[in-house]
């Protein structure tokens, strides 16, 4: 396994004089138990619910100073997703490697190949992620009434609709046709 969680990137670090058969092979090996530590690690934190977490992330938005603001959902929503990161893990690992290869021997860098091969690939993948991760956003509630409650949106905008003394059902349920 991977003994380094300090700096991720220090799992493909070897020095190019070792670069035998045997040590490219364990090389290969310390890899991919780094990348199975690493998915191993991001499916229980998917078993934490988010609500537990919510008191350490509102000290960390209301440190940074975004409590109030636009960019405390822009950065509570930013990559938040494991479902999104699981859709392009998938969608990466059914795009052939003969590809880069190909790309690599008509002299591609690492960059060329990644914007002119991959990339265009990764078009349905990146529009479903859109468009999950869009619903989502425009379905939220409690981001928004937590750490913007000054910006209003449509779901907390309903949610004044309802009062300690009733609820406007027909306004709300309007609103909800509506949207």
């Amino acid at each position: 396994p991977c003994q380094s969680f300090r700096w991720p990137g220090a799992c493909l670090v070897m020095p190019s004089h070792q670069m035998s058969p045997s040590s490219v092979r364990a090389q290969l090996v310390k890899m991919v138990s780094c990348a199975i530590a690493f998915i191993a690690f991001g499916l229980v934190a998917t078993l934490v619910p988010g609500v537990t977490t919510q008191v350490a992330t509102f000290q960390i938005i209301n440190g940074l100073g975004l409590y109030n603001t636009i960019w405390a959902g822009v950065l509570l929503f930013a990559g938040t997703d494991i479902v999104s990161i699981y859709i392009f893990w998938q969608f990466m690992r059914s795009i052939p490697r003969a590809l880069d290869e190909a790309a690599t021997l008509d002299g591609a860098g690492h960059l060329r190949i990644f914007f002119r091969i991959i990339l265009p690939n990764l078009k349905p993948a990146i529009a479903t992620v859109v468009i999950i991760k869009g619903i989502a956003i425009y379905n939220e509630f409690y981001i928004p009434y937590l750490y913007m409650p000054d910006h209003k949106t449509i779901a907390t905008s309903l949610f004044a609709f309802k009062g300690p003394f009733g609820s406007q059902w027909e306004v709300i349920c309007a609103g909800i046709v509506i949207i």
